[in-house]
């Protein structure tokens, strides 16, 4: 009777061993934490940087988007400023991504989670007036460490 006892016991020890305890084992996803990436050339800059945080899909947090457009037309400089500085929130599933600015469709970001998880190549669209268009930029977004 006694080895029953201390049989059962024994199987009890491991069997709540093997439980699996999320409380304490919440890690983080990969796109947590600060992106930043820039785009130059002769007449236009971009910048963007995000800090983001995602959960079952979903992403959330800050952006910041800069971008300088300039244009020649008939020898005349012309140039437009933009900042976008707001909340953002987005869609992932690894390794493709989606942010953009919260009431705002025509300012956004688009791209693809590098293997490491250290980089997101993608695209930042921004809308001119100047242009009356929305422009394409390639940007590489790096994780801040």
């Amino acid at each position: 009777m006694i080895y029953r006892f201390i049989i059962l016991f024994l199987a009890l020890v491991i069997i709540s061993s093997c439980s699996d305890d999320n409380s304490t084992n919440n890690p983080s996803s990969d796109l947590t934490g600060t992106w930043y990436g820039e785009f130059y050339t002769e007449t236009d800059s971009i910048s963007y940087s995000c800090t983001i945080s995602e959960k079952n899909g979903k992403i959330s947090g800050t952006g910041d988007l800069s971008g300088v457009l300039i244009r020649y037309s008939q020898n005349i400089r012309e140039s437009e400023a933009k900042r976008r500085k707001t909340s953002v929130e987005g869609v992932y599933a690894y390794p493709d991504l989606s942010v953009k600015f919260v009431n705002d469709t025509s300012n956004h970001f688009t791209g693809v989670l590098s293997e490491d998880k250290m980089k997101i190549d993608g695209r930042v669209f921004i809308y001119f007036t100047l242009v009356d268009s929305t422009l394409e930029y390639f940007v590489t977004l790096n994780k801040q460490l």
